[in-house]
Formats: C-alpha cells, structure tokens, sequence
C-alpha cells in the first residue's frame, strides 16, 4: 500500500495544477500531509515484532508449565506417602486441580491452585512431608516455577496489550494513508477519464497494482 501511495504521489506532483484547479483542498499542504501519511506507514511499528516477542514468551511460558507438570507428580506421591499424618486430605490438596489447569493451558488457574498447595505444603505439612522426603530444595524448585510462572503470564498478558494497542495504531495510520490515496485516485480518474487514457491509468489503484506486479515478476 505504500508503494501505490507514492506512486500516486508522484502523480498528484506531475498533475497538482489541474488538482487545485479541481478543488483548492489540494493547494496548501495537501501535499506535505499526504507525504508525511505514507511515511508513516513506512516507518510504523509492525505488529509482527510484538508477535514474535508474545511467541517467545509463551514457549517459555509453556516450559515452564511441563516442568509444574511433573513436579506436581512428584508431589502427589510425597502427599499420598504422608498422608497419616497431614492435616489435610490429598484430594483437599488442589494437586488435581493444578494438573487440570496446567492441560488447559490457563496459567492464572495454575498460580492460584500453587499457590493453596503451597499453603498448605508451608503452613500445615512441611514437617510430615519433610520425613518423607520432600525438603526445603525440592519446596524451593516447586516455588519458583510459581514465581516464574506467574511473572511470565503477566509479562505474557502486557505483551498482548501491547499487541493490541501497536495493532490499533497501525490500522489508524492505515486509514490516515487511505484517505489520501482514496482522494488522489479518486479524483484523477474523474478529471482524466474522457481526457487522458495515459494519465487515468496513472491515478488507478488496480492499474498502479499491475505495474508492481508485473515489475516484480521481471525483477524475479
């Protein structure tokens, strides 16, 4: 699209009597906006570079979450091994719970579910699980997957507002750079359509697309 707004331009320059003669909209500093629409779009920040950053943070998310995924395993057997002396059930231990928010890929689920295991892991059973096995190392593994799994969502969820908001902008500059393309074609082909065959085809978008096409597939 900004190949044809500036091969537009281009015209619009060549032919800028007959514009102002057809409107005095176009006299001034139509010329200098219109420029300065195309340069922007140019120069944007594209969505995809947020894309790829979102990407990357959810592979590592989801690693993080296999890696939950086994030690909440781990756990579960430790649990059930201690369970005599636990004041609390396994199935009141959100283990299951955990698991199932961990398939479904809902990491908001998964922190709040750790974070009632811990809980109780912390300040109702850390010295019947320590007798079976489970120390302060292996605590310590299981809350910084929490941490980490926590940070990264957030970090994750920023991400996706920061998506949405350069995805905004770009679609407002798009529409900014079509209003000026939209006019300039517009216009030429009503001022050259029964004068000049040579000059219509300068201001036509599908004329204009061929052109890059064609010269594309020379260039190949």
């Amino acid at each position: 699209m900004p190949v044809i707004g500036r091969l537009l331009l281009e015209a619009f320059k060549r032919y800028k009597d007959d514009f102002i003669a057809f409107s005095p909209i176009f006299d001034g500093g139509f010329e200098a906006e219109m420029t300065a629409a195309i340069k922007a779009v140019r120069d944007r920040r594209r969505p995809v570079d947020v894309f790829d950053k979102q990407k990357k943070l959810t592979k590592d998310l989801y690693a993080d979450m296999d890696s939950m995924q086994e030690q909440l395993r781990l756990l579960g057997e430790y649990v059930k091994m201690a369970e005599g002396d636990l004041q609390t059930l396994y199935r009141h231990y959100h283990i299951r719970e955990a698991r199932k928010a961990l398939n479904a890929k809902n990491a908001e689920a998964v922190v709040e579910h750790c974070e009632q295991i811990l809980d109780k892991v912390v300040n109702d059973d850390a010295v019947a699980l320590e007798v079976v096995g489970f120390d302060g190392a292996k605590l310590g593994v299981f809350e910084g997957l929490v941490v980490e799994i926590n940070e990264k969502n957030m970090e994750q969820n920023n991400k996706m507002d920061e998506r949405q908001e350069v995805k905004a902008q770009e679609t407002a500059l798009f529409d900014a750079m079509y209003g000026y393309i939209s006019k300039v074609s517009n216009v030429g082909k009503a001022m050259y359509t029964y004068r000049d065959k040579q000059r219509f085809d300068d201001f036509s978008v599908l004329h204009l697309k061929g052109r890059i096409h064609r010269k594309g597939k020379s260039e190949d």
